[in-house]
């Protein structure tokens, strides 16, 4: 499902509600946009809201190189390493809609230690 950033509203939020208690799982980037020069921007709350409302467990994915197979507004393709990076589920029992915005960045941080740990030895 693409989400029309123009106008994502609240029907988008509540169709990904019911594909979550559907069981389906959700693979989101919660930046909204790819990056133009390859550093995180900052992660939005709203897929953690739905996770922590849904229960969900969280898993971050560092992907780190594929800027430069696709970058921003370029349609074709080059040829680069890209390193995926699955970190250890975060569950979201417990959590209130309040520790959303928490999350995010908690999940931020964990993304970026990988990014920057490639960056390091790439």
């Amino acid at each position: 499902m693409l989400v029309n950033r123009r106008n994502p509203g609240a029907s988008i939020f509540k169709r990904m509600q019911r594909m979550a208690k559907s069981g389906a799982s959700l693979v989101v980037f919660p930046e909204g946009s790819r990056t133009i020069d390859g550093n995180l921007q900052k992660f939005k709350a709203g897929m953690f809201l739905l996770a922590i409302e849904n229960g969900l467990p969280v898993v971050p994915i560092t992907i780190s190189g594929s800027r430069i197979v696709m970058p921003k507004g370029r349609f074709s393709v080059s040829p680069a390493t890209v390193t995926v990076t699955v970190h250890e589920q975060i569950p979201t029992q417990g959590l209130a809609r309040e520790d959303a915005r928490a999350l995010a960045a908690k999940v931020q941080d964990i993304v970026a230690s990988a990014v920057n740990a490639d960056v390091a030895h790439g």
